[in-house]
């Protein structure tokens, strides 16, 4: 199963305590066959971790390999089978600057659009195109059209901003998907700066949960029970459909936007 996911949460020295509400949301039974991958921010700094070979049998429990980390944000992907070659260069997330990208979905006819795709983004962004993956090339389209607006290396960067820049990358490759004779790209991406984060959907599942009040979540080393009444999260999933309580499903063609104070925002994605 391929998925991408996004954490959040109000205070990064409670990461671990915070993701355990979303653990069986954030196991993959199948396990990662074909790779996985994660970046997380530290001190206004994206930093990524990437398995390209994954793993066969057991399922993997993402909160138990996130355990480590100290942090208030991720956002990852479990890849599923692909064309695309299995190397560090295409397993995601991708970065640029503080701007960290992954997504679940391919482009249909890549190859025939992928000369005005790469025409779209300036030299100084396909430098750093590293690998032949439909998502790198998207993150990147998503970042000329940021560019454009003079948003690129904004940190107050607003929700209807960021989402105008994604929906008009979408609209861009729907177009040439439809002059080339191609289906629409069905896909799940989610983008972060470290500060605003931003998903959406395009035929496939995205939901949303939240939790706060974590209280009664173990005991100290005096038995003590722990509560913390100020801790709140968010997690985002992509690929995966989920029906139960607490769970919101984000409309089709709809973004998703969250800010470093955990408020969400939603906005009209591309039509």
């Amino acid at each position: 199963m391929s998925i991408c996911f996004a954490f959040l949460c109000n205070d990064a020295g409670l990461s671990t305590t915070a993701q355990a509400a979303f653990r069986q949301a954030l196991t993959v039974d199948g396990g990662a066959p074909h790779g996985w991958g994660w970046s997380y921010y530290q001190a206004g700094e994206p930093l990524l971790r990437k398995q390209p070979r994954g793993l066969r049998a057991e399922p993997l429990d993402l909160c138990a390999r996130m355990a480590h980390l100290r942090t208030h944000l991720v956002i990852g992907q479990v890849a599923g089978p692909t064309a695309e070659p299995r190397t560090m260069e295409n397993t995601q997330p991708f970065r640029f600057r503080n701007w960290t990208y992954c997504q679940i979905g391919a482009i249909p006819r890549l190859e025939e659009v992928l000369p005005e795709l790469l025409r779209a983004i300036p030299d100084f962004m396909r430098r750093n195109i590293h690998g032949a993956s439909a998502g790198e090339l998207l993150f990147h389209l998503f970042l000329a059209f940021l560019n454009d607006a003079g948003r690129l290396d904004d940190d107050q960067l607003p929700a209807q901003q960021a989402s105008a820049a994604l929906g008009s990358a979408l609209t861009y490759l729907d177009r040439l998907q439809r002059d080339h004779g191609g289906p629409a790209t069905e896909l799940c991406c989610l983008a972060t700066n470290g500060k605003v984060v931003l998903a959406t959907r395009r035929g496939l599942p995205l939901a949303l949960a939240r939790h706060s009040a974590y209280l009664n979540v173990g005991r100290d080393v005096d038995e003590r029970r722990l509560s913390y009444p100020h801790l709140k999260s968010i997690v985002i999933i992509g690929g995966r459909a989920f029906a139960g309580a607490g769970w919101e499903t984000i409309a089709d063609h709809t973004s998703v936007c969250v800010d470093p104070s955990l408020n969400i925002e939603h906005c009209p994605g591309s039509a």
